[in-house]
């Protein structure tokens, strides 16, 4: 059992019999040298074990003097350990085998070398290194909220969302939570005629800008799939019971998620800058009318440049798109849907749940 660390700053070290009791940890922007005398000296016998841990930004590499290590390949006389891996080494007698372990990564990605302090979280690339990163507390998040109550609200933002169509409450079931349903009249329109929207001003103009911004989600139902077309995501100028968002080709910049009868046999994924500059990628997942279903979009790219987006369906990667991507500047309103019935005498409607957008 561990009882205390043995922390080495140095570019050399050689390993002691009463290190079988601690974890020697090396730390050193430089490679570091470490010997690990043979099995046959005093206390270095069976039953010894050694653990050893990289923090640092060097290579440690541990050389057997006399013997050898078997870690994940052959038996070798030397053991290299990159920044954040560790290893127990066993000893037979004469020999090693060691089980090395990757504590420095989550996943396949590094974790940075901050110190943590009480409430702090982990958040990925969030100072543009490529690696979880130390943080304090949560992000800024957006909610908008349909839990079955007569009007939706919003937590984290005093715009209170704006909504077109008749809302309707929809009970929990043992698979789903309240929601609220809204729905369009059977009345012919060229405009948007069912939905629900945050952060737009009076002027229909975006609060938020898709530099500033991570992460985008919603939980939503689409009731219908003929006579119909569907907007959900971070979608530009636009205002309720208006022209802007019911068409395939909006004159605007948005990342978001369409579904057209006529035009898409599945949900797309899209994201443009103009009508003519745009990008559609079919994810190839169905409406589902009788499930909920969570869209999200999550913006690519360090703080304040945008390289792309990632769109994901009930938690599976669906399309990345990288091209006619509106610039970090852009701005753009907190969408949870837009619905239009494409100008017939239809009923277009969709359940809302929730909506999330994290920002910086």
């Amino acid at each position: 059992m561990l009882s205390g660390v043995n922390a080495q700053t140095g570019t050399t070290y050689t390993v002691a019999a009463s290190d079988t009791t601690k974890i020697v940890t090396f730390s050193n922007a430089s490679p570091v040298a470490v010997t690990l005398p043979s099995g046959l000296n005093f206390g270095f016998g069976i039953g010894s074990v050694f653990s050893i841990k990289n923090i640092g930004a060097g290579t440690v590499t541990v050389a057997c003097s006399s013997c050898t290590i078997t870690g994940s390949g052959a038996p070798s006389s030397v053991l290299a350990l990159s920044t954040g891996q560790g290893a127990d080494i066993y000893s037979d007698g004469t020999n090693y085998v060691a089980q090395i372990w990757t504590g420095g990564t989550l996943g396949s990605q590094p974790i940075s070398l901050g110190t943590a302090f009480t409430s702090d979280t982990i958040r990925f690339n969030e100072y543009s290194d490529g690696k979880w990163d130390i943080v304090p507390g949560a992000p800024r998040t957006i909610q908008v909220i349909s839990d079955g109550s007569n009007n939706p609200f919003s937590i984290g933002h005093n715009n209170q969302p704006s909504t077109v169509g008749t809302r309707s409450l929809v009970g929990s079931s043992t698979t789903e939570s309240p929601s609220l349903t809204y729905a369009s009249s059977a009345v012919a329109s060229v405009n948007v005629t069912a939905g629900i929207h945050q952060a737009y001003d009076g002027s229909g103009n975006g609060l938020y800008t898709f530099g500033s911004t991570y992460h985008y989600a919603t939980r939503f139902r689409m009731n219908q799939t003929t006579n119909c077309r569907f907007w959900l995501g971070m979608l530009g100028h636009q205002s309720l019971s208006a022209t802007n968002f019911a068409t395939d080709t909006p004159n605007h910049k948005y990342a978001g998620f369409r579904y057209s009868a006529g035009t898409d046999s599945h949900i797309v994924a899209a994201v443009g800058i103009a009508t003519a500059a745009q990008t559609v990628v079919d994810t190839g997942v169905a409406v589902d009318t009788t499930n909920s279903q969570l869209f999200e979009i999550i913006r690519t790219g360090p703080i304040g440049v945008v390289t792309g987006f990632v769109f994901k369906i009930n938690g599976t990667v669906v399309a990345t798109i990288t091209t006619n991507v509106p610039a970090s500047s852009d701005t753009f309103g907190f969408v949870s849907f837009y619905g239009d019935n494409q100008n017939t005498g239809n009923v277009v409607s969709g359940t809302h749940w929730y909506s999330t957008l994290m920002l910086k």
